[in-house]
């Protein structure tokens, strides 16, 4: 499981939270969640699909008892869930990253001895970079509309996403103003080619300063 720990479940206070405003069966449902998940998406904490059904027969409850502790753990920001019309088809379930329990992590942390990375107690690296890459191709596309009459095709965001998958914003605005300053209407190829001659001359006064500062120390030691 990536090194995380869950033990620090057992301390957060949701069991407590869930079986006072809830029942049990909330509780049942939610350890049920973190292990399938935990079996699933071993890496970091992702979707899991299991059916009303199943967990009726599981858990020997009523539909509208698994429906109930669905709805009390969602919320109270402890799951997202997605529940279809039926109770055959797999609902889509995922646990809130990171969850805000009742009983903070530092003090789990100190009163309990547990070290390390705790799952779902942080964000997942990899999803906030996902996330901040999806940002910022969202403003993207925003400014292209903007500037292009609301006109985008396919292709055209396949590009613009690769942009954004190798760009920051501020590397993309300044490209963005230069092609703006220099050229007659906004093309993608004119902002591809002025990103990449940007970066390279970056790159370029980046190595020219790293030698300057070797040639500096070599100075010095003579």
């Amino acid at each position: 499981m990536n090194g995380e720990t869950i033990e620090w479940l057992r301390y957060a206070g949701i069991k407590e939270d869930v079986c006072q405003g809830c029942g049990t069966e909330a509780w049942c449902l939610f350890t049920e969640i973190v292990i399938e998940d935990c079996k699933k998406n071993p890496f970091e904490p992702g979707k899991v699909a299991i059916s009303v059904k199943r967990l009726m027969e599981w858990y020997g409850l009523r539909e509208k008892e698994v429906l109930k502790a669905l709805k009390y753990l969602k919320d109270h920001g402890y799951i997202g869930v997605f529940v279809p019309d039926n109770e055959y088809e797999d609902c889509i379930f995922r646990v809130v990253t990171p969850l805000d329990t009742p009983v903070p992590l530092e003090d789990i942390r100190a009163d309990n001895g547990i070290t390390g990375p705790c799952r779902y107690a942080d964000r997942p690296a990899a999803k906030e970079k996902k996330e901040g890459r999806e940002g910022t191709l969202e403003w993207l596309v925003g400014k292209w509309l903007g500037a292009n009459a609301g006109a985008i095709s396919p292709i055209l965001v396949d590009k613009l996403r690769w942009i954004a998958d190798n760009y920051d914003q501020a590397e993309i605005q300044k490209a963005w103003e230069a092609v703006e300053q220099w050229k007659r209407g906004m093309r993608i190829g004119f902002l591809m080619e002025e990103l990449i001659r940007e970066r390279r001359a970056r790159e370029k006064c980046e190595v020219g300063t790293r030698k300057s500062e070797r040639g500096s120390r070599k100075g010095a030691m003579r």
